[in-house]
């Protein structure tokens, strides 16, 4: 059996491209050698307008949105989440929809790490995610634990901060933001020894 692996690059000429192909030989049985000398081909292209150049480098340039993975810190009784990536309306309100599912979880703090990432949620999608914020806790008895957001990115940091303050005016003042992982870390922990005080 041959298997062939194609190579190459565009030359910079609009209609034509150069590609090598190496041929490799599979099987104890083949009488082909290992590896032959590779052979170049011209094969014919569509030329590609600089709109759709630009389109495709965009895509691979782009942030990419990655889940937001949730940790449970059971000696610590509290939870850890982490973003990276690229932070979107849908995984925010994904995230704030089930994270806690568990009754029995509901009152443990939680730090929310987006250090790092970056978002592409305007403002006026955070009044989607403190509706939801809204209806969440309306659902439910059970108090929420405090939460400390940490975030370095600066339309990421202004986007929770809007959250924040709109919270606030709510009457919802368990959400804090920080830019310092030890600020937030003590703060949630002063929050949630003197939540029944």
């Amino acid at each position: 059996m041959r298997v062939e692996a194609w190579t190459g690059r565009y030359s910079g000429k609009r209609g034509s491209e150069t590609l090598s192909c190496h041929t490799r030989s599979v099987g104890a049985n083949s009488d082909a050698p290992t590896e032959s000398r590779p052979r170049h081909h011209k094969m014919a292209i569509f030329p590609v307008s600089d709109v759709i150049t630009g389109w495709i480098l965009a895509a691979l340039t782009a942030p990419i949105a990655m889940p937001i993975t949730l940790e449970r810190d059971i000696p610590r009784r509290r939870f850890l989440a982490r973003v990276t990536g690229l932070l979107t309306i849908e995984e925010a309100l994904e995230f704030l929809r089930t994270a806690r599912g568990d009754p029995e979880m509901a009152t443990w703090p939680l730090i929310f790490d987006a250090r790092g990432a970056t978002t592409t949620v305007t403002t006026d999608e955070v009044a989607s995610i403190v509706d939801a914020t809204q209806e969440v806790r309306g659902t439910s008895t059970i108090p929420r634990g405090h939460v400390a957001i940490i975030a370095d990115d600066e339309r990421l940091f202004e986007r929770f901060c809007l959250y924040e303050t709109r919270l606030f005016a709510m009457g919802i003042r368990i959400v804090r933001v920080f830019r310092d992982c030890d600020d937030a870390e003590r703060w949630l922990e002063v929050m949630h020894a003197t939540r029944y005080f």
